[in-house]
C-alpha cells in the first residue's frame, strides 16, 4: 500500500484496521510512505507502525515514476 497524502499515522491506523477486519495479519503487509518526508516524520511513522505493519519510505513520484525521470 502506498501513502501519498494526508496524515500518515491515521492512514496507518486505518490500513491496519482494514487488514485486521479482513483477517489478514498486517505484519505480512507493508505501507510505503512518500509524502513530504523529513527525519521527524520518519521517526513518528516508525514509532506508530513498529511491530504492527511493515513500512518503507520513498520520495513520491521518483519512487514510482512512470514518465521517464532521468538521473
Amino acid at each position: 500500500m502506498r501513502h501519498d497524502s494526508g496524515d500518515p499515522v491515521l492512514f496507518a491506523e486505518k490500513t491496519i484496521a482494514h487488514y485486521q477486519r479482513l483477517g489478514i495479519n498486517p505484519l505480512h503487509k507493508s505501507i510505503i510512505f512518500s509524502d513530504g518526508l523529513n527525519p521527524e516524520k520518519v521517526t513518528t511513522i516508525t514509532h506508530a507502525c513498529k511491530d504492527r505493519i511493515g513500512i518503507s519510505f520513498g520520495i513520491g513520484t521518483n519512487l514510482t515514476n512512470d514518465v521517464g525521470y532521468r538521473l
